[in-house]
């Protein structure tokens, strides 16, 4: 935080930092991590090939829109998707594989986990077992986040 033994803060080069009005103590820098809910939720769907799209998505979108974000890829069921961590170097927001009743907050990644379906309704991704669709998985998922 400062120089050896003090508490006087300074940023990466060394320098120090003006604390408004705070105590030296305090972390002037820190972000504001408060939970929040979206202002929206944006799906994204891709195919077993999209890894090259997502990750250049990530990496040209601002951290701080407000919005959820829920990728749908399809995925061999038979296999653990590394696509979390692969998705996490290209973005500054936290990216997580989804768990059943997990919330949806703003500013954050969602990956669909191999052999599940997911639905979303009030905010809150639901996973089921994978089964066979017709219309394909990515359809059911775009018409539960437009309910």
């Amino acid at each position: 935080m400062g120089v050896k033994g003090s508490k006087t803060p300074v940023n990466k080069s060394g320098k120090k930092v003006k604390t408004a009005g705070k105590s030296a103590g305090e972390n002037v820098s820190a972000p504001n991590t408060a939970i929040r809910a979206p202002s929206a939720i944006a799906g994204i769907g891709a195919s077993a090939g999209g890894l090259e799209a997502f990750t250049q998505f990530l990496e040209h979108l601002p951290s701080d829109t407000g919005l959820g974000f829920v990728l749908v890829q399809h995925l061999d069921p038979s296999h653990q998707s590394m696509l979390p961590d692969l998705l996490s170097r290209a973005t500054r927001m936290p990216v997580t594989s989804v768990e059943d009743g997990m919330p949806v907050h703003a500013n954050e990644v969602y990956v669909i986990p191999p052999n599940r379906t997911m639905t979303i309704g009030q905010g809150v991704l639901r996973l089921q077992p994978r089964r066979e669709e017709k219309s394909g998985p990515a359809r059911r998922r775009v018409l539960s986040l437009a309910e």
